[in-house]
């Protein structure tokens, strides 16, 4: 392939990150988000819900700019490679994502099905007691890190799944032991 090509199909990439950002910075934050990216609470300043993905955005912007305006650009090869490597990570994530919302309700069915939980109790009850609410996050966590990284490296091991359930149990416990009324994904919403 010639220079010119690849320099046209990164700057074709870079043009489609940008747009994209672009797009998610004025149609999604405004129309999802209430607050700003910094709110005043009680004469204090405090980090609005707005902050995060605009930071997220903006970097991908400035990554699209740098992508679509450089001329150094190594050869992409087929198109082949890449897309398979998107579609095989977002069916990782969709799977997982999919594991983490069903496990919760679906471990608790069973529970009552075999009488540890009162019949008819249900999921929603339940989500934000131990050791319910961490059955989806951990279940989900640790099949999404297990498997990106045993795709990464094509290494698939049991102990890369318990490093990967190891993984998701600190981060589930940093974010759900210090705050009281924090509900770990996705039982916010169940």
């Amino acid at each position: 392939m010639s220079d010119s090509w690849n320099i046209t199909q990164h700057r074709a990439i870079g043009a489609v990150i940008c747009l994209f950002a672009i797009a998610a910075m004025m149609l999604w934050l405004p129309n999802d988000i209430d607050s700003g990216l910094i709110e005043k609470v009680r004469r204090r300043h405090q980090i609005g819900d707005m902050l995060a993905p605009a930071m997220a955005l903006t970097i991908l912007l400035l990554g699209g700019v740098w992508l679509a305006l450089s001329n150094n650009h190594a050869a992409l090869g087929t198109i082949a490679a890449p897309a398979r490597a998107i579609l095989i990570f977002l069916g990782i994530a969709g799977a997982s994502l999919l594991l983490m919302r069903f496990t919760g309700p679906g471990i608790v069915w069973l529970a009552e099905t075999v009488g540890l939980v009162e019949a008819g109790t249900g999921y929603r009850p339940l989500r934000d007691t131990l050791p319910w609410k961490f059955t989806g996050f951990l279940a989900g966590g640790s099949v999404l890190i297990w498997a990106l990284s045993a795709y990464a490296d094509q290494k698939w091991s049991w102990r890369r799944l318990g490093i990967g359930f190891l993984i998701a149990l600190v981060i589930g416990a940093a974010f759900d032991l210090p705050f009281e009324d924090l509900i770990l994904p996705p039982n916010g919403d169940m």
